[in-house]
């Protein structure tokens, strides 16, 4: 829902009015996506609070940085919002050397929050099941983690994904590929359904990366 009636503009017509001083246009912007910004932080950090202070600072970085973005089909407002939130989430597994997340201290509104992804929700026969793959995705390592949740939580392309996080098509392809394999060899010990990843890698395989 808008925060004002008349902001029902689009990203682009939004960004041109808050570049020209217009500020309530840009609380809009992030009224749009602090959902999609504080999820995928919280499922690549697994520390809600964390996550609500990168959100945080991801919408103070692009409004410093507004006067300079021009919004394209290459370089959308989201794709924009997702690469700054990226770069901030790996960056902070780096400073705190974070590779492994402490699931048995989170809370249940935390399980739940990264679990609220309808990709991976749709596939999934139950919570328990549920919440252990979502377990295993915080597991993964970073650069995985994130080429893996942009892709199937946030719904992105491989060419997407590979402007978002600076890397060329085919590694996009082949960390999504590895963070699948890890992914269904963490569920296969923790008895989890092996036919979720199964379906998730034919969606890969089905989509050959191009170098």
């Amino acid at each position: 829902m808008s925060l004002n009636p008349n902001f029902s503009d689009s990203d682009s017509e939004l960004i041109f009015q808050a570049q020209n001083g217009v500020k309530q246009a840009f609380g809009e912007l992030a009224l749009r996506y602090r959902k999609n910004i504080c999820g995928l932080a919280f499922r690549m950090i697994g520390d809600l609070q964390e996550a609500e202070d990168i959100t945080q600072n991801v919408f103070i970085r692009a409004y410093l940085a507004l006067p300079k973005f021009t919004p394209n089909r290459d370089n959308s407002c989201k794709a924009w919002l997702l690469t700054i939130t990226s770069r901030l989430c790996i960056d902070y597994i780096r400073r705190h050397k974070q590779n492994n997340i402490d699931m048995e201290s989170m809370s249940h509104r935390e399980l739940e929050l990264i679990a609220t992804a309808q990709n991976i929700r749709d596939t999934v026969i139950d919570a328990e099941e549920r919440n252990r793959l979502c377990q295993a995705l915080l597991r993964l390592p970073p650069n995985y983690r994130m080429a893996v949740a942009l892709k199937y939580i946030e719904d992105l392309d491989y060419q997407e994904i590979s402007r978002i996080m600076k890397i060329p098509l085919g590694t996009v392809g082949t960390w999504i590929r590895r963070g699948l394999a890890e992914l269904k060899a963490d569920i296969i010990q923790t008895e989890l359904h092996p036919t979720i990843l199964n379906q998730k890698r034919g969606e890969v395989g089905a989509k050959p990366a191009t170098r």
